[in-house]
């Protein structure tokens, strides 16, 4: 395992202080991270401040406003530095300025890797992959479609690598950004979305925003086309609309919650002792959560075990603790 070492050595202090500059975008989410920050923040014994700001989009306009937020963020003292590793303030989109401001401090991406700084990441072309590859060996689908994100990843290679482990491989089912309207215009992606499903014969699509595919779900309904009778869909991330959604969606769990504790946890350890890993990959925790619009039964459902069935009026007044247990277990 490689590790990035603090040049200045161990910060020796009784509590630290570390931001989290988050953005308001998708606080389903993101609040789910600082949940996790949180509750490693309590067991290390640091105060977390949290800085958030206006919806990224915005910032793309306005790129005063971005300095705005560096600007005052660095009026605190601040031992260390958490950040969205996407945000518009951070070093994806405005790295010089958010480097010059914070050259002094330690500073910790989650959720992106960069090279010259701590990381915590979750490999999101493992989970990819996984969904690509159980459209095809469970459920047989051929013509299986990919809705990129409106900003690239390598996850579109995952899904061409399994695609073409089978043979499956065809570029028409690629959806990308250049054949779609602009990410601040969802109605209008969805709709062009689904014409261009259409045009391909998609008979599944995989969609890795995971706020687009209830609107992607809703338009092929409204379609007339039945899910997944007609055309399959999967997502990346988990959601209360995955849950409760009619289908229940097929996701790939994104462990949100844990980013921020392991994130903050690293930076700790940084501070501490004068060095982390460098790259921290929660690859542990990809999983797939099954459910009907892929054409599985919900994982939540499970057979009758014929051991458990009881006359009528078997109540568990009538059971021997050891009974009850079994049932709950």
């Amino acid at each position: 395992m490689q590790y990035f070492y603090l040049g200045s050595g161990p910060v020796r202090k009784e509590r630290y202080t570390i931001g989290f500059l988050d953005e308001n975008l998708e606080s389903e989410y993101h609040n789910q991270i600082l949940q996790g920050i949180s509750e490693a923040a309590r067991e290390l014994g640091v105060q977390i401040i949290r800085f958030g700001y206006y919806s990224s989009h915005i910032a793309y306009k306005f790129s005063h406003q971005v300095d705005m937020v560096l600007d005052y963020i660095s009026q605190y003292d601040l031992d260390g530095l958490m950040f969205i590793g996407w945000t518009q303030a951070g070093a994806m989109y405005n790295r010089e300025k958010f480097m010059a401001h914070f050259k002094n401090i330690p500073v910790l991406s989650i959720g992106t890797i960069f090279s010259d700084m701590p990381s915590v990441y979750f490999p999101g072309d493992m989970a990819v992959y996984k969904l690509t590859r159980h459209l095809i060996d469970e459920h047989h689908y051929q013509r299986i479609a990919f809705a990129e994100h409106y900003r690239e990843d390598n996850r579109k290679e995952a899904y061409e690598l399994a695609m073409g482990e089978a043979g499956l491989y065809d570029p028409s089912l690629y959806i990308g950004n250049d054949r779609l309207p602009p990410f601040t215009d969802r109605r209008g992606r969805v709709k062009k979305m689904v014409d261009l499903l259409i045009d391909a014969g998609a008979r599944a699509v995989i969609s890795v925003s995971y706020p687009y595919t209830f609107l992607l779900m809703q338009e092929i309904r409204d379609r007339g086309i039945s899910i997944p009778d007609e055309m399959a869909v999967v997502s990346y991330e988990e959601g209360e609309f995955a849950k409760y959604s009619i289908p229940g969606c097929t996701t790939a769990y994104f462990p949100w919650r844990e980013l921020g504790y392991e994130g903050c946890k690293s930076i700790v350890r940084l501070l501490r002792t004068g060095s982390c890993p460098r790259e921290v990959a929660l690859d542990d925790k990809c999983k797939i959560l099954y459910r009907e619009s892929c054409g599985c039964m919900p994982y939540y459902v499970r057979p009758a075990d014929a051991d458990y069935v009881r006359p009528a009026g078997y109540s568990p007044c009538a059971m021997a603790p050891t009974e009850k247990d079994a049932i709950i277990r």
